[in-house]
């Protein structure tokens, strides 16, 4: 018994679930073929799930030839008996276009002639029983993802959501990546400016930054040596400098851009208001938790293991590079959910760090200080940076301290500017960004240079 091949119309299809196909099979062995098998221009254009039964139980098949002029729209009727999902219905639909515009097609009937003058999407939907949205994203999932396309069609799980979610993933890594090889960020690109930060941001273009970083004094009496009020000023003097320069962090950021502003509990409330009252839009505070804070040794409080960064930005849509920020999930890790997302989400606004100690080897030594003022752990501005930039883009942090916030952005190829008043302080932390920079890509020490 010749078996016959399947019509390439038969391809618009899904092919049938195990399941389905074990089914099938087990009601032909107690019931015998019950339809006729069809076939158009010599090959099978319905029934190749039952001709493949037929063989393998040894039954024979019954054929039957199409004669009719639509081919296509025979086949569409054919999907009736099959349990598709919408998605599949839609990758299906996106078949029908474009056979119908190929030599199955032709002119020969009014939906014909309106699915070719335009209306395709709205046609085939209601051929198939899916909305038109889901058949214009298969239509474009066809056209820019062949690959993604046919396992929507062939994967009862793979919704066309998560289809045109992966689809945008890829094309975005390929945009990032190009940017990387493109952006030839090198050290002479971290550039030191010593100096009052307001000053020297006044002297700054506006819109220049796609990230400003700040992590200011938190006005707790740390000895920043350069600093003139000790860090340690009236609560109302305190708030009216950071006021001053929350303004010039605005004016500097691209009209896609983000400010960062970390602080602590005690003035968290007061940099809202502030950063409100900047004109800039409030995104999702986001709570940096250090796992392993400092030992509060006073039994009438509670120890301070959180800072909070607010994250403002100029726009409602700001960019958002959705390639390097992602992170995995519960879901996708711990659940295994197959309505995960493969390529990880964009992270919650709860962040743990570990607290960077005078052991680290990321401490930065400060050769001329008695007391190593704070640091933050390099992920803490990186993470900041990935999510609200592209490489090649400007990061500007108006409090340099020890220039963590350098590393991060000259590492991962963004253009740096780091402004602090003591200039000892931006020397040493010159010193320490091109020490890190070459130890964290591999590369040789290079020579010392000087503060811009």
């Amino acid at each position: 018994m010749n078996k016959l091949m399947p019509h390439p119309l038969t391809m618009l299809m899904p092919k049938m679930r195990t399941q389905e196909y074990k089914a099938l099979k087990a009601d032909l062995a107690e019931n015998g073929l019950r339809d006729d098998i069809w076939l158009f221009e010599g090959k099978i254009i319905d029934g190749c799930h039952r001709d493949q039964a037929c063989h393998e139980l040894k039954i024979k098949p019954r054929y039957r030839d199409y004669k009719g002029d639509d081919p296509v729209g025979f086949l569409k009727s054919c999907t009736l008996r099959r349990n598709l999902n919408d998605t599949q219905k839609a990758c299906f639909a996106a078949n029908l276009i474009d056979a119908l515009k190929g030599r199955w097609g032709g002119n020969r009937q009014e939906r014909t002639n309106t699915l070719l003058n335009g209306k395709s999407s709205e046609i085939a939907a209601l051929w198939v029983g899916v909305s038109s949205s889901y058949v214009e994203k298969a239509v474009r999932l066809k056209r820019e993802a062949p690959k993604l396309f046919e396992r929507a069609l062939a994967d009862y799980e793979f919704t066309i959501t998560q289809a045109i979610s992966q689809m945008e993933h890829q094309l975005k890594s390929r945009q990032v990546q190009h940017l990387r090889r493109t952006a030839g960020v090198s050290l002479t690109d971290c550039d030191l400016r010593p100096g009052d930060n307001v000053h020297v941001m006044r002297s700054l273009p506006a819109g220049s930054a796609r990230v400003v970083f700040a992590d200011p004094p938190y006005n707790n009496g740390w000895d920043y040596r350069a600093d003139p009020g000790k860090d340690c000023l009236p609560d109302a003097d305190y708030l009216q400098s950071c006021r001053v320069w929350m303004h010039e962090c605005a004016r500097l950021l691209t009209n896609d851009g983000s400010l960062f502003v970390l602080i602590d509990d005690r003035y968290t409330d007061h940099f809202g208001i502030l950063l409100r009252r900047t004109g800039l839009i409030r995104r999702p505070t986001i709570i940096c938790w250090e796992t392993f804070g400092n030992y509060n040794s006073d039994e009438t409080s509670l120890s301070k293991n959180a800072r909070y960064l607010h994250w403002y930005t100029k726009t409602a849509r700001p960019l958002i590079n959705t390639v390097e920020s992602r992170v995995s999930s519960d879901r996708q890790e711990k659940y295994n959910d197959p309505r995960a997302v493969e390529h990880g989400r964009l992270p919650p606004n709860v962040w743990p760090f570990v607290r960077i100690t005078s052991r680290d080897d990321e401490r930065c030594p400060w050769l001329s200080a008695k007391r190593n003022p704070p640091q933050l752990p390099r992920e803490l501005p990186e993470r900041c940076i990935l999510l609200a930039s592209n490489p090649g883009d400007l990061v500007i942090d108006p409090f340099n301290g020890n220039g963590i916030t350098g590393i991060a952005a000259i590492l991962n190829d963004w253009k740096y500017i780091g402004i602090d008043r003591d200039k000892k302080g931006l020397e040493q932390s010159r010193w320490w960004i091109e020490h890190q920079i070459p130890q964290l890509r591999g590369h040789r020490t290079p020579s010392r240079s000087g503060v811009k």
